[in-house]
């Protein structure tokens, strides 16, 4: 589902906005590349799906709007996550949400330190 969408009409609307901006202005992809490269080579899940991305938006088709945008949505979040957060929180998060495998466990190493962390430890 897109982010921040409130019913069916509005959710479609913000993929067509993505789409249309990122075709049309290729400042878009140029803002993205600056974005994203200052991550790049981090994590790669991550690189795999920025690479996916990029292409498919080469021939872009408003069909494949919800899926361009919410892979946008969690390339974004995984870049603040992996500019700003443990690595290895960074890298589950990655794996969980980027990996088209869908691997959807977190190891125990992981949950141990979410749960000491979400604790004040």
């Amino acid at each position: 589902m897109p982010v921040n969408s409130i019913w069916e009409g509005s959710g479609n609307i913000m993929c067509l906005d993505v789409m249309r901006a990122w075709g049309r202005l290729p400042v878009v992809q140029e803002a993205l590349e600056r974005e994203f490269g200052e991550v790049k080579g981090q994590n790669r899940h991550f690189d795999l799906q920025w690479r996916r991305l990029s292409q498919l938006m080469r021939k872009p088709h408003e069909e494949q709007g919800r899926a361009v945008t919410s892979t946008l949505f969690n390339l974004f979040v995984a870049a603040q996550l992996l500019r700003y957060s443990s690595p290895p929180l960074a890298e589950a998060w990655c794996q969980m949400t980027l990996d088209a495998r869908g691997e959807r466990i977190l190891p125990d190493r992981l949950c141990d330190m979410l749960f000491a962390r979400a604790m004040g430890g």
